[in-house]
């Protein structure tokens, strides 16, 4: 594995309106560097309009149908998720992601589920696993 090119980048509209979006619960972790592979072909649309969950659905479903973000960089770089292109370069981002408060995942999720039934509040993320989450899936534009 050769490192080709890293650049920053930042869509501070789509920044402030995703800490506008989600209330931080006290004393929890709520924001996290996650990796996102993508083909060369999506990154315009990225770059512009941020994550979009009606692209999901090639990848990365088994915990629920939203933008899958990995915790470690060995799962996003995985051709699946990271396509080669012609010159078999591979394209991740490395995101600050608001995971917020999270619930266990399944393939059929299409929102959150709820926290509370009486409030009809919703976790915020999904994740494969409560106890060491690997995966995130998030699900707001």
């Amino acid at each position: 594995l050769k490192e080709y090119k890293i650049k920053p980048c930042t869509n501070n509209i789509l920044q402030r309106r995703s800490l506008l979006t989600l209330q931080i619960p006290p004393g929890h972790q709520n924001e996290r560097l996650l990796w996102h592979g993508f083909a060369k072909d999506a990154i315009n649309s990225i770059n512009r309009y941020g994550f979009n969950r009606s692209y999901c659905g090639k990848n990365l479903t088994a915990y629920g149908i939203g933008v899958g973000f990995a915790v470690e960089v060995a799962h996003s770089i995985r051709d699946t998720y990271s396509v080669p292109d012609e010159n078999n370069h591979k394209r991740m981002y490395l995101c600050r992601v608001l995971v917020g408060e999270y619930a266990q995942g399944n393939q059929n999720v299409k929102v959150p589920p709820l926290k509370d039934a009486r409030s009809h509040i919703l976790y915020d993320t999904v994740t494969g696993n409560m106890t060491t989450p690997s995966m995130f899936i998030i699900f707001h534009d």
